[in-house]
């Protein structure tokens, strides 16, 4: 299971461009933060259609989803799925690879969510 302090390494060595970054934050247990790097790297990465890299950083979230302690996998769910999924539903400038890419690896949360705020 991968701990708080583990988030920061996990990211920038599935990640590297995301390193110097990472090592900007002094607490190595702000998973939020970390996962708000990550969040806003993909978001980027999406509008510039690079689906090799955003294929690394669904990678990355969904590694941190399943192996991450319960912090983890919120920080995940109401950071990072929340705000690419966001994204993906307003943007008409996002391919359908990135979509399906993203439902392939986060349908059952993205699904939770959406039930969760028509509640």
């Amino acid at each position: 299971m991968i701990r708080e302090s583990e988030v920061k390494y996990c990211i920038s060595n599935n990640v590297p461009a995301l390193a110097v970054q990472l090592s900007h934050i002094k607490d190595n247990n702000d998973v939020y933060l970390a996962i708000d790097c990550l969040t806003g790297y993909t978001k980027e990465l999406i509008r510039e259609d690079r689906l090799t890299e955003v294929q690394d950083c669904f990678k990355t979230a969904y590694m941190l989803l399943h192996q991450g302690n319960r912090l983890i996998q919120l920080a995940i769910e109401n950071t990072f799925i929340y705000s690419v999924s966001s994204l993906l539903e307003i943007s008409l400038n996002v391919t359908q690879p990135i979509r399906t890419l993203f439902l392939n690896n986060f349908k059952r949360e993205y699904c939770k969510l959406i039930n969760a705020q028509q509640s």
